[in-house]
């Protein structure tokens, strides 16, 4: 099974983490038969990260971290149908609500930044940088989170991609060119696979950025993205 931080990583235009065991295992699946790359980079991520501490159980926050679960569980699930449905409007819909309704309850909970991991545990803490990833409908909030989010990837509470993820966001959201070659648009209704990457600055030196941010290469990470947006069709 591919590590979870690591695997969090191709959340970039929209896909949580998988709501159901099944779709994770045959995700897993895919991508070690489609894109070896980018298996051998996320092995090397989870190693990196099993020889880190293991966060404490105990939490400062058990309600806060109980309801980053429950709204990351939706937005998952929403991802998970609008894959499934290769983002026809019902289910694109519905996944734009479940969005608009976590941005309105993480306003009233993240009014100083990001909760910490101490707070929540540091897997809900990736969850609650999911989704402040997908709230797309307020890019002042998403720019207002990016300071804790920095600070706690200084710390390794998240992972330095993270960091890159949410600054592409920022950059796009006020129309400039990204910076990590993150961020990808579909170019086909009906198939989420056919995409292409964002204005980026300076291309040349753009591998050399995504290294320094624990990155996978644009390459492998295009295939990641191709076939996790290719839903059940591509399996």
């Amino acid at each position: 099974m591919t590590h979870r931080s690591a695997r969090r990583l191709i959340a970039t235009m929209g896909l949580g983490m998988i709501a159901t065991s099944a779709f994770a295992d045959a995700q897993d699946d895919a991508i070690r038969t489609h894109c070896p790359g980018a298996q051998a980079w996320m092995d090397r991520m989870a190693a990196l990260s099993g020889r880190q501490a293991a966060p404490s159980d105990v939490v400062s926050d058990p309600r806060l971290r109980d309801a980053l679960r429950d709204h990351f569980k939706a937005d998952a699930e929403a991802r998970q149908a609008w894959i499934a449905a290769q983002g026809a409007r019902p289910a694109a819909e519905h996944m734009n609500g479940v969005d608009r309704e976590n941005l309105a309850w993480m306003k009233t909970r993240f009014a100083n930044g990001l909760p910490t991991a101490a707070q929540v545990g540091r897997e809900s803490l990736n969850d609650a940088f999911v989704l402040v990833q997908h709230a797309d409908a307020d890019p002042t909030f998403q720019a207002s989170m990016l300071p804790s989010i920095t600070a706690w990837a200084k710390q390794g509470d998240l992972p330095r991609g993270d960091v890159a993820l949410l600054t592409d966001r920022v950059l796009r959201a006020e129309g400039k060119p990204q910076r990590y070659g993150t961020q990808y648009v579909f170019t086909t209704p009906g198939d989420l696979t056919k995409m292409k990457r964002q204005p980026t600055e300076d291309p040349t030196h753009l591998a050399q950025r995504r290294a320094s941010m624990d990155l996978m290469s644009s390459a492998d990470y295009e295939c990641v993205l191709k076939v996790t947006y290719a839903g059940s069709a591509g399996r």
